[in-house]
């Protein structure tokens, strides 16, 4: 796999999210040759209540057996912004309850929020 493969099947086209595509994404972020290039991709749309609701659904789905996708939507719920995390205050919640610390979104937030 290379950059130009990964642009070619981009998750989010035309203002519209594709869950396959977006997992896709997920799991090349565990790669390390990828993972700035992901990083830097989703950091335009840390602020897209869409792609927060694909987020949430990919790190709560119990039946989803992804563990890379999973543990990087739960990186990428910790970078969305605190308004979005206030608003989904109850799926943060929920999804801290995950038996996988990796797959909680708050292992990786470096600050703490009063709102909590």
């Amino acid at each position: 796999m290379r950059t130009e493969d990964l642009e070619k099947i981009t998750p989010y086209t035309n203002g519209v999210w594709d869950k396959e595509n977006l997992i896709e994404y997920l799991i090349w972020k565990c790669d390390r040759r990828f993972s700035t290039w992901i990083d830097d991709y989703f950091s335009s749309y840390l602020n897209d209540w869409q792609l927060a609701e694909l987020l949430f659904d990919i790190v709560l789905d119990d039946d989803f057996d992804g563990f890379d996708a999973r543990m990087s939507a739960a990186y990428f719920i910790s970078q969305l912004s605190e308004d979005i995390l206030k608003e989904k205050k109850d799926l943060l919640i929920k999804a801290q309850e995950n038996e996988v610390e990796a797959c909680r979104p708050l292992s990786y937030i470096k600050k703490s929020y009063d709102w909590l």
